[in-house]
């Protein structure tokens, strides 16, 4: 009685999802932020937190509902501009996020690896959420493992004089 149709109450529905979430990243942002500046937290840590709070927001949603809205984003305008509208903000914050914990040497654009993360944890976060189990376990492991390696740059490698001195 309150919506025009179907497709209104699921729109409104996935508008409230995605609220919820951008406050509980938000939240959880400022609570890095905080852990961040006061030199609590090294890098892999952070990276573990990142990967679970995607995966925690992808396991409070529904598998069909995350199925339905999956299909219909790419097929529905109203949707897609909501879903896209949500996505932006999140890639802006977690630019900012990367800016500050990697150097503009090792990821130049924190804007671009921030799209390719937000492309990929969410759908690796999607597919696990639909099968849950032992291989799941092992995506999220190896997702925190390959964000982790990403974010490291390189360690210099020892020069052939100090390797060689002890001989």
């Amino acid at each position: 009685r309150y919506f025009r149709d179907k497709h209104q109450i699921l729109v409104e529905l996935i508008h409230r999802i995605l609220e919820v979430n951008r406050i509980r990243q938000d939240e959880a942002v400022e609570a890095f932020t905080r852990t961040l500046e006061s030199g609590r937290i090294d890098l892999r840590s952070a990276v573990d937190g990142m990967v679970e709070f995607v995966w925690g927001q992808h396991e409070l949603i529904p598998a069909r509902l995350l199925q339905t809205v999956s299909a219909m984003r790419h097929q529905d305008q109203e949707l897609a501009e909501l879903v896209e509208r949500y996505d932006r903000y999140e890639r802006a914050v977690f630019a900012k996020l990367l800016g500050r914990i990697t150097s503009r040497n090792w990821i130049p654009s924190p804007l671009a690896a921030a799209k390719v993360l937000d492309i990929a944890l969410p759908a690796l976060a999607g597919w696990a959420a639909l099968h849950p189990g032992a291989v799941s376990r092992g995506v999220k492991e190896a997702t925190i493992d390959m964000l982790y390696r990403y974010l490291t740059p390189p360690r210099a490698p020892r020069s052939e004089k100090k390797q060689g001195a002890g001989r």
